[in-house]
């Protein structure tokens, strides 16, 4: 058997990159989205019809695999670093309010937290929240600039408010994040038997030098290997992160499972993670979701998007191997077009 990532699929008719007003992932011919789930109807052995849900998963497009190769080699093809463009260091740093109908960063974590309509409907704030070094469609929201992802990486409040924007968005999604120390043993998702080995490669956080010619240590991580990484200084990073179902999970996975924006929404979060200081979150985040489509048979609308966007945004080329061979061991789950 190939595994699951092989297949031909319908022509789409959105692309996953693009939100209300967020910004495109790429440009390519339109597809329509897949309905992952199916009926199938079977034989029992005492003859009886039963329906027999499946999953199936489509090939990814070729434009957004090269839109996220782009995104994992630090973007380049852009080279500006415009030193007077600062709205995102001001808005972490809380002296910038959103636009358009925001608020500044610290009242945002504050009042809309659990505000889940106003989450739901507001298509403004994701790219104030998670900025990204591309342009966006709501352009009161600037690109990062190189010197912005310095100065908030190296400032630890601004950098600490990013980390509760994710934990904000988790809430929405139904899930929390656990932070080092809560736990005295720390595990990724809902499988302990899945941990050992992948926990250790996904939060060795990569370091913010680019493994290349480049000199400036405060450029983007390039796609890298276990052998080039190296623990970061910053205390912030050190530990074990895991995440976790919320109480009120079910509600909001029935969301999620329903909101395919949503799924834009969360490219854009982990792309902007590995921006910020909080890539090694990212292969947390992916296997926390894949442990719940398989293992819990939840989220699994999310699949196809979990497979070929949130786990292609790991710069870690093992961190990936080993999430996709996770998802080739349960292709069983899966069915191929």
């Amino acid at each position: 058997m190939k595994g699951c990532f092989t297949g031909t699929g319908k022509k789409q008719s959105k692309k996953h990159g693009e939100e209300k007003t967020g910004k495109k992932q790429s440009t390519g011919p339109k597809q329509t989205v897949l309905d992952p789930h199916i009926k199938k109807t079977s034989q029992t052995s005492h003859g009886n019809k039963e329906d027999e849900r499946k999953i199936r998963i489509s090939k990814p497009l070729a434009y957004a695999s090269e839109d996220l190769k782009r995104y994992r080699n630090g973007y380049p093809d852009i080279k500006d670093d415009f030193k007077k463009m600062t709205s995102n260091w001001e808005f972490y740093t809380n002296k910038l309010e959103s636009r358009p109908e925001g608020a500044k960063i610290d009242t945002i974590h504050e009042l809309w937290w659990r505000d889940y309509s106003l989450l739901e409907r507001h298509h403004g704030y994701i790219q104030w929240l998670f900025p990204l070094r591309e342009p966006g469609m709501n352009f009161h929201a600037k690109e990062l600039q190189l010197h912005e992802m310095k100065a908030i990486k190296k400032d630890k409040p601004a950098k600490n408010r990013v980390l509760k924007s994710f934990e904000m968005m988790l809430d929405f999604y139904g899930m929390k994040l656990i932070k080092p120390g809560n736990h005295a043993v720390a595990v990724c998702g809902n499988d302990k038997q899945l941990s050992q080995n992948s926990v250790e490669a996904e939060l060795t956080t990569v370091d913010d030098k680019a493994h290349d010619d480049r000199t400036d240590p405060h450029l983007p991580p390039v796609e890298t290997t276990k052998g080039q990484k190296q623990a970061s200084q910053d205390v912030s990073n050190r530990g074990v992160f895991r995440i976790e179902r919320a109480e009120n999970y079910r509600e909001r996975y029935a969301h999620l499972n329903r909101s395919r924006h949503n799924y834009l929404r969360i490219t854009r979060i982990l792309k902007s993670l590995g921006e910020l200081g909080w890539e090694h979150l990212k292969p947390i985040f992916v296997r926390f979701v894949l442990e719940e489509i398989f293992l819990k048979k939840e989220l699994e609308n999310t699949l196809e998007s979990c497979v070929h966007y949130w786990l292609e945004t790991i710069r870690d080329k093992d961190a990936r191997r080993e999430l996709k061979i996770f998802v080739e061991e349960h292709c069983d789950y899966v069915e191929r077009l």
